[in-house]
C-alpha cells in the first residue's frame, strides 16, 4: 500500500528486530531489510532507522498499517516544508495526555477498512493538519536531522515512546503534528 499509493519513490527498509523467520528483498517490496541480532526495541530502532534511511523525512511505521490514501508521501513532504520547525509527525494523534498516561482527544483519519475500526471509536476524524502533544506508535514521522538531538537510547524499548518522544520535542522548542491521511 505504501508504494502504490507513493506519488514519488520512496524508500522502504524493513528493520528486522532478529525476527523468528527472518524477512527476505524477494517476499517484500522493499529497498532495504536491516537484521538486528538483537530486539533493539523501538526507540533505538527509530535510531537505526535514522543512519540507513537515505532522505530527510523518516516515516517510522508499523508493518500492519495500511496507507490507502494515494498521494500521502507529498502531503507528509508538503506538511514539513509548510513547518520549517515541524520536527515529528504521525497519523494519530491527541492534544493532551490525562494523569494515567492516557491520549486526551485522540484524533486520525483511520478508515475501517482492512482489519480494524474506524477514527471516530477512537476519538474525531481529523483529514487535515493539526498540532498534537502526544502520537500513537503505528506512525511516528521525524524530520531527520532531530532525532539526534531526541534521548531515544535512554527511553524504555516498547511501551510510552509514542508519548514521551513528541513531548520531548516541544519541551525543546519544536513543533508536532499529525497529517489526516487515510490509513488502517
Amino acid at each position: 500500500y505504501a508504494k502504490a499509493n507513493a506519488v514519488e519513490n520512496v524508500e522502504i527498509i524493513i528493520i528486522d528486530n532478529n525476527s523468528q523467520i527472518p524477512y527476505s528483498l524477494e517476499q517484500y517490496n522493499v529497498d532495504k531489510i536491516i537484521r538486528e541480532e538483537k530486539n533493539l526495541g523501538v526507540p533505538k530502532s527509530i535510531l537505526r532507522s535514522s543512519e540507513v534511511a537515505s532522505g530527510d523525512i523518516i516515516v517510522f511505521i508499523h508493518n500492519d498499517v495500511y496507507i490507502h490514501e494515494y498521494g500521502w508521501d507529498q502531503r507528509i513532504s508538503n506538511a514539513f516544508q509548510n513547518d520549517n520547525n515541524l520536527a515529528i509527525s504521525g497519523f494519530f494523534g491527541a492534544t493532551g495526555v490525562l494523569p494515567d498516561g492516557g491520549r486526551h482527544h485522540s484524533m486520525s483519519n483511520m478508515l475501517g477498512i482492512v482489519g480494524g475500526t474506524g477514527a471516530e471509536i477512537h476519538g474525531s476524524i481529523m483529514q487535515d493538519v493539526a498540532p498534537v502533544s502526544t502520537l500513537d506508535g503505528l506512525c511516528i514521522i521525524f524530520r531527520k536531522d532531530i532525532i539526534k538531538n531526541l534521548e531515544l537510547e535512554k527511553l524504555p524499548p516498547h511501551h510510552w515512546y509514542d508519548r514521551i518522544i513528541p513531548l520531548q520535542a516541544i519541551k525543546m522548542g519544536y513543533n508536532v503534528n499529525i497529517i489526516g491521511i487515510g490509513f488502517d
